[in-house]
């Protein structure tokens, strides 16, 4: 699965998905993000933050869910330690801006392992956020799954430097 194979690679190049970013979209003035307008914009905005800051590489994997209409958006990326305070800052001010406001919990950060992102403790979060896949496709991959609702657009994205044509570059160039 492409999600799983992108967080594999991640941490295998030395950028593992060490945060967990949930945003609850219904706590935000906009109370929703139907077309991933906003999310576009964030990754956009937090890629051209964080790649200046010691992060050559931008590894993120989103995933949108609206289960009982409460759409919410987890976002899960490599952001390394030393510069997390500032992002964290980064992440709020845009989705404030970009929603015309939020409240206190509408976005909630993560360190994935409790600050020890080890590869199970990133696979782990992520098999969580692929609940929402097809049955037949979540079984074969040992993930209890469910319906999270209906989204219009991308349900889940990866980023350009870890999806797949980047680990096919990276294969290439290592000769593997």
């Amino acid at each position: 699965m492409a999600m799983l194979d992108a967080a594999d690679f991640a941490y295998a190049i030395g950028y593992p998905l060490n945060l967990c970013i949930d945003i609850n979209w219904s706590r935000t003035w906009v109370g929703d993000d139907p077309d991933g307008r906003i999310l576009g914009r964030l990754m956009e905005l937090s890629r051209k933050w964080l790649k200046p800051r010691y992060c050559e590489v931008f590894a993120q994997i989103a995933v949108r869910e609206n289960p009982d209409g409460c759409p919410n958006t987890h976002i899960l990326m490599h952001c390394p330690p030393a510069v997390l305070r500032g992002f964290k800052e980064q992440v709020r001010n845009v989705l404030d801006e970009e929603c015309h406001g939020l409240n206190d919990r509408a976005v909630a950060f993560t360190r994935v392992g409790r600050g020890n992102p080890t590869l199970q403790a990133t696979m782990g979060k992520l098999k969580y956020l692929c609940k929402g896949m097809d049955p037949e496709d979540a079984e074969e991959f040992g993930i209890d799954c469910g319906p999270q609702g209906w989204i219009y657009g991308k349900r889940a994205s990866i980023s350009q430097d870890i999806h797949r044509t980047a680990r096919k570059r990276y294969a290439e160039s290592a000769g593997h």
